[in-house]
């Protein structure tokens, strides 16, 4: 085997390791709730309870973009990036 073809190989196992923890952060990332950011609901007023329930919502956002650009192909990411 070349040493071409080692690195081709080598550079797709890479990039499938990549997306695959991608995928992860993407799933965390639309779990996540305000209890992951040490609001309680019982010390909480409501501008806490406003904030922690804000960074839930930019969490699930980022994670359901992230999952949208892990399943575009080729072709959509070009289109995206002009």
């Amino acid at each position: 085997m070349e040493k071409q073809d080692t690195f081709r190989i080598l550079l797709k196992i890479i990039v499938m390791e990549l997306k695959l923890r991608l995928e992860i952060l993407s799933k965390w990332l639309q779990k996540v709730t305000t209890d992951d950011f040490y609001y309680d609901a019982y010390r909480g007023g409501k501008l806490e309870s406003a904030i922690a329930e804000a960074q839930v919502e930019v969490c699930s956002k980022i994670g359901g973009y992230l999952e949208e650009i892990l399943e575009m192909d080729s072709d959509q990411i070009k289109d995206e990036l002009k």
